[in-house]
């Protein structure tokens, strides 16, 4: 009887163990965790020291541009090339000037600077200054008056860490030979449409060593597409005029002379 019993009680657990209840009924979720805090705001970048948005920037382009293609030497004897791109100026037309004698006859002086610095701070870093007077038109054969000169250009050679100032002058004049001071001067391209304030050219030629600060001769090829502007007399309290002045000293009394000579030699 006993044997029975344990035999019995021995099978009821075995049967047991070999039986798994359900799984219960999911829990209810949790609550959510707070949200973290926002990180601080960044500081606002800076304007540029040109002003905000670049005020006058466009004032300063709007007149066109001189270029200057150089191909020489460096003060330190190795062969390079390079353009300087003298495209800013004041808003002041005074740096964009015409000044006519007649119709085919108008002196242009214009004044660009290598790089921005507002609209009207301007002074005798990185500038060009070109004067131009070609009788009838720009032709090979007619008279030329013509000057170019800069004045602490920078030439940079980025990948160096180096650079150079470049000052030079260069003259041309076809009727006086000797107060030309450049050689193998080629007039590509001159063009005058003062009507719509348009002046053009194209011109090359080699300026000798003692005429430039790199020591050695440099090749220029100089391109220039400006507006140009002629000043008209205006009136003055009392109904007088104010006079136009040239604005190239001393070119009028020297022009006006060799004009007397070329005709009286025709």
């Amino acid at each position: 009887m006993k044997l029975a019993s344990l035999t019995l009680a021995i099978a009821a657990s075995a049967f047991l163990a070999s039986c798994s209840g359900d799984d219960g009924a999911v829990g209810p979720a949790g609550t959510n965790g707070t949200n973290g805090t926002n990180g601080t705001n960044g500081t606002n970048g800076t304007n540029g020291t040109n002003g905000v948005d670049g005020v006058g920037f466009a004032d300063a382009v709007a007149n066109g541009n001189v270029a200057l293609i150089l191909d020489g030497t460096r003060p330190d004897g190795i062969a390079f090339q390079d353009t300087i791109d003298f495209k800013y100026a004041p808003t002041d037309p005074y740096y964009s000037n015409v000044y006519s004698y007649d119709v085919d006859d108008n002196e242009i002086t214009v004044t660009r600077y290598q790089g921005y610095d507002g609209a009207n701070s301007y002074n005798d870093i990185g500038k060009v200054r070109m004067y131009s007077d070609v009788w009838d038109g720009g032709a090979a054969s007619d008279y030329i008056l013509y000057s170019l000169e800069t004045t602490n250009a920078m030439v940079t050679f980025p990948a160096e860490h180096k650079y150079f100032i470049l000052n030079l002058s260069a003259n041309i004049d076809n009727y006086n030979d000797e107060e030309t001071d450049v050689t193998n001067y080629v007039i590509d391209s001159y063009t005058k449409t003062l009507s719509a304030g348009k002046f053009s050219s194209k011109m090359r030629y080699t300026i000798p060593a003692a005429n430039n600060s790199t020591g050695y001769d440099l090749n220029l090829t100089v391109v220039s597409n400006l507006t140009v502007y002629e000043e008209m007399e205006s009136i003055k309290e009392g109904g007088e005029r104010h006079q136009k002045s040239s604005s190239v000293n001393g070119r009028v009394a020297a022009t006006t002379v060799a004009k007397a000579e070329m005709k009286s030699m025709n």
